[in-house]
């Protein structure tokens, strides 16, 4: 496509989980290349979903329609202004704050813990964690309101502490499901690679190379997520894809559907290749320019040669300095012993030795 003009656009990442069992979970991650992050076009992001959301606090994801029964706000984007007073003030009210929320991270941690050993079913699971949720939410917004009196609304810690009020509603969802946790820190983290990758390129030059990096990251980062050697993945797919022809096709080439006998097959491929025994012409590697072995052998004697006189012209330089120095150094002796001579000679006839002259 044609290079875009200067202007800002947002990679967007939605992470879908699903707990199939304690010891197996499913996950896609789907990138997806927006123009901006206006109402209209967060909404055609979940456009016919009726499951959870969790997000972090854009406003515009509260405004839209039913996200009161849907939505989740994230915790560690609630806390971060406090933990930021904390930094500067190690004393501060915003610590006691935080300790309370820290409550819901050891609940959930324990909680999980026991579901992965079998001591908690699913149903109990979400029970004791709404249970037990509620109670440290309750004490949680007691603080608050108790923290909000003695601050200011346009102080930092009165703003940190109404972040909290303007999305408590949403705040406190995430018991509801049970794939959610208290945080959005699963696409925080998928989206990191793409962040890291993005400074090394700065930027997409056009629309299409956008939705191109979208895609693979969509594939590189799902794989991952499911534990799958992205590469395998990347091979599988494009092998597999333009042979698709039905909706269960495409099924199959999920990561958790692949047929691994196809990916031992390709690595068994791959490992026992090796040269031709019979042929005589070199091999030639095609990649953005062709390459001709020959020649590139060729400057590289040519470049080893030219290093080769260039530490040779080094040495003989320092040789040189040596015996500068060395003749510098006997110069020097023979001049300090004809001073002593004539020192001799001047204290023998009572003369004040040349030495001591100035």
């Amino acid at each position: 496509g044609e290079p875009t003009a200067s202007k800002t656009y947002f990679m967007f990442v939605q992470v879908g989980t699903h707990i199939v069992s304690p010891q197996l979970e499913r996950r896609i991650i789907l990138f997806n290349f927006l123009e901006n992050r206006q109402k209209a076009t967060l909404l055609a992001q979940t456009e016919g979903y009726d499951g959870f959301v969790c997000t972090d606090g854009l406003k515009n994801y509260n405004r839209l329609p039913n996200y009161k029964k849907i939505h989740i706000n994230c915790w560690v984007h609630a806390v971060r202004s406090l933990k930021q007073i904390v930094k500067v003030h190690k004393k501060a009210k915003a610590k006691d704050l935080i300790l309370i929320v820290n409550k819901l991270y050891k609940l959930e941690n324990e909680l999980r813990d026991s579901y992965a050993k079998g001591l908690l079913s699913k149903d109990e699971f979400n029970k004791q964690r709404q249970q037990k949720a509620g109670l440290i939410f309750d004490e949680l917004k007691t603080a608050l309101e108790k923290a909000r009196k003695n601050y200011s609304p346009s102080s930092t810690m009165g703003k940190a502490i109404n972040y909290f009020f303007t999305y408590w509603d949403t705040l406190i969802n995430y018991p509801k499901c049970f794939e959610s946790s208290p945080d959005n820190n699963v696409a925080e983290g998928a989206i990191r690679p793409y962040c890291v990758g993005k400074k090394n390129w700065l930027f997409s030059n056009t629309d299409t190379g956008a939705h191109a990096s979208a895609l693979f990251y969509s594939l590189v980062e799902t794989a991952k997520a499911n534990k799958v050697n992205p590469y395998d993945y990347l091979w599988y797919v494009l092998t597999k894809a333009p042979l698709c022809k039905t909706e269960e096709d495409w099924d199959q080439l999920l990561p958790w559907n692949m047929d691994t006998n196809e990916i031992r097959k390709m690595h068994d491929t791959r490992n026992s290749a090796a040269p031709d025994p019979d042929r005589t012409s070199a091999y030639i590697f095609r990649g953005a320019k062709d390459r001709d072995p020959l020649k590139e052998d060729k400057l590289a004697a040519v470049k080893a040669k030219k290093e080769e006189k260039e530490l040779a012209k080094a040495i003989k330089k320092a040789e040189k300095k040596d015996a500068a120095i060395a003749k510098f150094d006997k110069l020097r002796k023979k001049i300090e012993k004809a001073d002593r001579a004539r020192d001799r000679v001047a204290r023998k006839y009572g003369l004040k030795p040349a030495s001591s002259t100035s």
